[in-house]
């Protein structure tokens, strides 16, 4: 991606207000999630009207959820990257690794049944698998 690309992520909004505050990306995400998202939002906004690359970091499992958040990009070539899934163990690893921000087992296990592979049908110009 080009060095000046806007990336959209809640999980970067949500980061630095448990910085700004002293605290946890767990502390702050009931009641920054919402704001975190209007961010997000308005930076896509502001990207799409200046014609500035984006990359969207952040986990769309499913294609109704990606149909949504490619609406306005219909002039961007579009990519989807992804990535393996680990294997339970080296996904705890990594959770361990990443203090104050805990994702439970049983939202992993539904996030991983309900994950749909992206296809070029559902509006993407590339898939690619790194």
């Amino acid at each position: 991606a080009p060095k000046d690309a806007v990336v959209l992520s809640t999980d970067d909004y949500l980061q630095a207000k448990a910085d700004e505050a002293g605290t946890t990306y767990d502390a702050v995400f009931s009641s920054m999630i919402q704001s975190a998202t209007v961010h997000m939002e308005r930076s896509k906004r502001e990207a799409i009207s200046n014609s500035l690359s984006v990359v969207w970091d952040q986990t769309n499992l499913t294609r109704s959820a990606r149909k949504r958040k490619l609406l306005g990009f219909d002039n961007y070539h579009k990519v989807a990257v992804v990535f393996d899934i680990p294997e339970r163990d080296e996904l705890r690893k990594r959770l361990a690794s990443r203090p104050g921000k805990n994702i439970p087992d049983d939202v992993i296990e539904s996030m991983i049944s309900q994950f749909q592979i992206p296809t070029t049908k559902e509006g993407f110009d590339e898939v690619i698998y790194p």
